[in-house]
């Protein structure tokens, strides 16, 4: 699971991590994804769609994350999770035999900040 907010790296080092790896022994849970793909869908923006598209890609991620835990799969989920009762509320679906781990992101500097919201211009929260 990561934890950070936005433009703090998650899913940077999600990719990264995949990369060396083997992607295929984990299923990578993102709402964010699920959104880049429904605007993808319809010729739209991140940002365009954002408001409109995060309750159906929350949806979408807990039905993801249902079947992931059901086939027995490593999973990433890969989203802010900033508070302690949605952490909480996430893990209670997971038997007690699979190992939780969170990864912490920083919250990154001004500069970083900026630097990282530059490179992102379809994707502005």
């Amino acid at each position: 699971m990561t934890v950070g907010v936005p433009y703090s790296g998650k899913s940077t080092w999600v990719k990264e991590f995949l990369e060396k790896e083997a992607p295929r022994k984990y299923v990578v849970v993102s709402t964010d994804d699920i959104i880049m793909s429904l605007a993808k869908q319809y010729d739209l923006s991140y940002s365009d769609i954002f408001q409109d598209a995060y309750l159906v890609a929350d949806l979408i991620a807990k039905h993801q994350l249902d079947a992931a835990i059901e086939e027995r799969k490593h999973i990433i989920l890969d989203k802010t999770n900033l508070y302690r009762s949605t952490r909480a509320k996430i893990l209670t679906g997971f038997p007690s035999s699979y190992q939780k781990i969170a990864r912490l992101f920083p919250i990154p500097s001004r500069d970083d900040l900026t630097r990282r919201i530059a490179m992102r211009k379809d994707k502005i929260i």
